[in-house]
């Protein structure tokens, strides 16, 4: 069985495969977790954003479905965002890990 790990600190420092983000639906950034995964990361997280928006997207991300995107790093950190995600999209992202 999986377990979670609860680790305070830093979430935009952290080596990790993945960062699952509850994001809204705009995928422009905002505050709390979504702001300052924007702000660390650079420009290229809100190019990327931009990128689906502008193609798969156009209206949004709907509520309970995810995209990723990736920051070029040294630790090549996948951001997975969420839009209030329902346990079916949940399911799906997981499965495919």
């Amino acid at each position: 069985m999986p377990t979670i790990e609860a680790v305070r600190g830093d979430i935009t420092c952290s080596e990790l495969p993945a960062i699952v983000n509850a994001a809204n639906s705009t995928l422009l950034g905002g505050g709390g977790v979504d702001g300052a995964i924007h702000a660390a990361g650079g420009p290229e997280i809100l190019e990327a954003c931009k990128a689906i928006r502008a193609t798969s997207h156009p209206d949004g991300l709907p509520t309970g479905d995810a995209v990723a995107t990736v920051r070029e790093t040294a630790t090549s950190v996948e951001l997975v965002r969420f839009v209030l995600f329902s346990d079916d999209a949940f399911e799906a992202f997981r499965a495919q890990l």
